[in-house]
């Protein structure tokens, strides 16, 4: 196992279920890579029962960029008064 897969176990992320407005909330228990993608074995962290998923299915805090507040618009160099 290399030390990127070894990285995800034990983490806590959300799961999107059949669409991505439906998410659940999960832990990895075991991480592998098969057919060219990374495979994640997650388990509800309420209720029960395990499954393997696809990473692209997962998402964790960190994945979601921070709000990046808008510059200023300034307007074009043409238009800029003398």
């Amino acid at each position: 196992m290399t030390a990127d897969l070894a990285a995800l176990i034990g983490r806590t992320g959300r799961l999107a279920i059949v669409r991505p407005n439906i998410q659940v909330e999960i832990t990895v228990q075991d991480a592998r890579w098969a057919f060219g993608r990374t495979d994640l074995l997650v388990s509800p962290v309420t209720g029960g029962g395990s499954d393997w998923v696809s990473r692209s299915n997962v998402t964790f805090p960190e994945d979601v960029p921070a709000a990046v507040e808008p510059k200023p618009a300034t307007p074009p160099a043409w238009r800029k008064s003398k």
